[in-house]
């Protein structure tokens, strides 16, 4: 894992990584060279002239100017190379996602753990610069100082050894402190970010105004708040007694090699200079010893923390099979499925099950039945969107993982109930990269009544919806935004087979009646409804009635009504409460 990261922060910028690499040299010289000038100086001070103590200043000056610059520009370039690789980063995790079972997408866990993936998979990338901007250049130092301190004395390796290990090993079990508190307070963290956007939302504080629920809201935060505190409390105790304990071995390992090179100067072992030079480099030692221990802590986390993404996109199971194929289709002849079941993995019984059905070209088929009884589950398997986990879908004969899935989705015009409206402008919600006639957009817009409120708006077409994206923006209402979606399928003249999954839930009738007329006037394009109101089934040529996962009745309006059955039942039922209302929408236009 720890390569693989390696390959691909060099593989999006060569040039960089090596100025990173040589940038760690040359900061392991800088130290050296900083270390190394109090004794340089003094030295001067006793034993040369003033001109040559001016000069060696200017010249340690000037080394300092052009640290400080190099540093500076590699840390500009450093940024801009995070930044390029944590947007390519983003990307691949989107492009990842649009290659995955739809079931995935609709769980809250897998979002949760997406976007832990993401964050992980930055910080392991941000491992590697840190790891090679000071690796080299720590490695320089300790051969270095460590050869400077086994001239002196032996014993002096030794403690900054010691010293630095017990410093490492206080870290890490602070590490692991802070990364128990993360997991504890994870829940914690994800309650208080649903309240708090429960809290901002309109819709959510009008609910809790109207039911009174202030008390039990505020009471709900507080719980939250209260037992995040006590874990917090918790860590806060150990996590002071390990950063006492830290500082205090700091401290006596500080000043052990004081005392220790003191005594070796007092005894007249060693020159002032060199006194300075050996505390000037143990500084750099301690320090550098410090770094290539935690490298290996860094590498550890590289691995963890790349061995998810990496998971992630090496999987195969929660992949689309077909994404890429060479078999494709330009138009939907057929759809079989052949003793189809499926199982969400959050369930412990079938969706669906042994469904059989085959719909032909030009058929205008309709899936009706009480709620839970798989009619979005099923229009899900049948637009490839869910893999079913029994049994067989053909399209035009082939079975349906052999088609490419980009091809597929092309041949599907797909309104679903919980439709979404991006955050977009209106003209880009309804186009998209379609080449459409703009004569034909205005007359669906007219058509659907929303010409005088998009005409109204000061950028027409090119307003905002929702204030999330764009400032200059429109709020809609759930109807207009329906209209809008239904607008945006018909535009659509490319797909053969038609989609809605209760399409006409925010709709008055008349505007019902006009969506159902612009549909069923497409004879070469195949329909698939799913509905809970009845009043257009006359119109379809077979009603598949569900129950439970299962097919119990398929048939013609009129077979099925004679059938007297469930679908008979509720169609008389509808029928008994609006008819009078579908017969007067019909006479009033």
């Amino acid at each position: 894992m720890i390569i693989r990261v390696i390959r691909f922060v060099v593989s999006r910028h060569k040039l960089a990584f090596a100025l990173i690499l040589f940038t760690g040299i040359l900061g392991g010289v800088g130290n050296l060279v900083i270390a190394a000038f109090p004794a340089v100086f003094i030295d001067l001070v006793l034993n040369h002239g003033s001109a040559t103590m001016a000069l060696a200043a200017a010249l340690y000056g000037l080394f300092v100017l052009l640290m400080i610059s190099w540093g500076r520009y590699m840390s500009y370039k450093n940024t801009m190379l995070v930044r390029g690789i944590h947007g390519k980063i983003w990307l691949d995790i989107i492009k990842r996602l649009f290659t995955l079972d739809l079931e995935y997408l609709e769980q809250e866990e897998f979002l949760e753990k997406n976007t832990r993936i993401l964050d992980n998979f930055k910080r392991a990338c941000d491992n590697v610069f840190s790891l090679f901007s000071e690796l080299l250049g720590t490695i320089l130092v300790i051969i270095v100082s460590s050869s400077v301190f086994l001239s002196v004395n032996r014993i002096i390796v030794l403690i900054a050894i010691v010293g630095t290990v017990l410093e490492i090993a206080i870290s890490g079990l602070l590490t692991n402190l802070e990364n128990q508190k993360t997991i504890e307070l994870s829940e914690f963290k994800r309650q208080k970010n649903v309240l708090t956007r429960m809290f901002y939302l309109g819709n959510s504080i009008r609910e809790i105004k109207s039911f009174g629920y202030e008390k039990f809201s505020l009471n709900k935060a507080r719980k939250v708040y209260d037992e995040s505190i006590v874990v917090e409390r918790k860590f806060l105790k150990s996590t002071n007694k390990l950063n006492f304990t830290s500082s205090f071995i700091n401290q006596i390992f500080t000043l052990l090699p004081i005392a220790v090179f003191g005594i070796f100067t007092m005894q007249g072992n060693l020159e002032l200079s060199m006194y300075f030079l050996l505390i000037a480099m143990y500084i750099q030692f301690s320090g550098a010893v410090k770094g290539l221990l935690s490298a290996i802590s860094l590498c550890y986390d590289m691995h963890v923390f790349s061995r998810e993404y990496f998971e992630f996109f090496d999987s195969k199971e929660i992949s689309i099979t077909n994404i890429i194929s060479d078999v494709s289709v330009d138009d939907v002849e057929s759809i079989e499925l052949k003793n189809v079941g499926y199982r969400y993995e959050t369930n412990e019984k079938n969706s669906l099950t042994n469904i059989n059905l085959s719909i032909k070209k030009g058929e205008k088929v309709a899936i009706v039945g009480v709620n839970g009884a798989g009619k979005s589950t099923l229009l899900k398997i049948i637009t490839g969107l869910y893999t079913p986990t029994e049994g067989d879908i053909e399209v035009n004969d082939m079975p349906l993982q052999t088609i490419s899935s980009k091809d597929l989705r092309d041949c599907f015009n797909v309104l679903f109930q919980d439709f979404y409206m991006f955050p977009f402008t209106i003209r880009e919600n309804l186009s998209f990269d379609l080449n459409y006639d703009e004569n034909q957009l205005w007359d669906l817009l007219r058509k659907y009544g929303l010409e005088t409120k998009i005409m109204s708006l000061p950028t027409k077409l090119d307003t905002g919806i929702g204030g999330e994206y764009y400032s200059d923006y429109t709020e809609l209402s759930g109807g207009e935004k329906q209209k809008l979606a239904i607008v945006r399928m018909l535009l659509n003249h490319k797909p053969s087979v038609l989609v809605l999954d209760e399409p006409v839930n925010n709709l008055e009738v008349v505007t019902e009646e006009i969506m159902y007329d612009d549909i069923f006037n497409q004879p070469d394009k195949t329909v698939i409804i799913v509905s809970h109101k009845l009043s257009f089934m006359p119109k379809m040529d077979r009603i598949i009635v569900m129950d439970s996962g299962e097919i119990v009745e398929i048939g013609t309006h009129n077979e099925l009504i004679k059938n007297n059955h469930s679908y008979a039942k509720m169609y008389n039922m509808q029928y008994s409460k609006y008819g009078n209302v579908y017969e007067e929408s019909q006479e009033g236009r």
